[in-house]
């Protein structure tokens, strides 16, 4: 397995669909990337609603809202070389995870890249704290 996504969500059902939608239509050959979605408590009908139009994505349905800190719940679970963590509300562009794990690949020294965050409107996505990158756009060495 190339690549893992992980995607944490809690009440954005229509929004993470959309997400899984977009995932789909970049996805790289079959077989190369599972994605997995760790619903954080929603009552909204996320999980039923996932199950049913993206059978292929694992879910994990978590007892509490535990926010982008529950990806963490899926590293032993996920098989990719390469983890992609995302939002639900985000998604690489084109091949930038392909492009990506190939920047691990040939850099063995490096654990993480980040990519560039854009909001729909077109400005940059930003921390709100200087030295925590934004973490809806890495991809991770599961090593």
């Amino acid at each position: 397995m190339r690549i893992s996504t992980i995607i944490a969500t809690h009440n954005r059902c229509r929004t993470l669909l959309r997400t899984l939608e977009r995932l789909r239509d970049i996805a790289g050959p079959q077989g190369s990337e599972e994605i997995w979605v760790i619903d954080n408590a929603s009552t909204d009908r996320t999980v039923k609603k996932v199950s049913r139009q993206f059978p292929d994505v694992h879910l994990l349905r978590n007892r509490s809202n535990d926010g982008p800190c529950a990806r963490n719940d899926v590293l032993d679970a996920a098989r990719g070389d390469y983890l992609v963590l995302l939002d639900d509300d985000s998604y690489p562009v084109d091949n930038a995870a392909v492009v990506a794990a190939a920047y691990l690949d040939t850099h063995p020294r490096t654990a993480v890249v980040g990519g560039r965050v854009v909001r729909h409107d077109g400005s940059p996505e930003s921390s709100a704290y200087p030295t925590v990158p934004v973490g809806c756009g890495m991809c991770a060495r599961r090593s």
